[in-house]
């Protein structure tokens, strides 16, 4: 077959089409830096409530068809931003859930990407 070959350029043109369509991935990574995964501490932050309260809840929750977190390496909790703000607003109601969004916003503010760090540093030294 040769490259310029009309049914080739075509196949290739479909497979580029139905790549484009497909929805971009994420990961735990890029959610923990978008500020939608949080640690447990920073979850408590959030709901206002302590570290330990947080991972009641989300050890009850994970018995649920709705988990709150994922367990890693069966001891450190990731927590679900979008989750947490669900659960707060079922709990407490909207002034609650205003208040802790306000909070999250002041969290996601101080967190700083390890990498964009670590490309000052190399760019300053470069």
């Amino acid at each position: 077959m040769m490259a310029d070959d009309p049914d080739l350029a075509q196949l290739l043109e479909q497979a580029a089409a139905a790549l484009r369509q497909r929805p971009k991935t994420r990961n735990f990574i890029d959610d923990y830096f978008s500020g939608e995964m949080l640690l447990t501490d920073q979850a408590a932050a959030i709901a206002a409530v302590s570290s330990e309260t947080i991972r009641r809840r989300c050890e009850t929750a994970a018995l649920t068809n709705r988990p709150l977190g994922l367990l890693i390496a069966g001891s450190v909790w990731l927590v679900s931003l979008s989750r947490l703000l669900d659960q707060i607003e079922l709990r407490e109601g909207r002034p609650a859930i205003l208040a802790a969004a306000t909070r999250a916003e002041k969290i996601a503010e101080m967190r700083s990407s390890p990498q964009q760090s670590l490309r000052s540093r190399v760019a300053a030294t470069g």
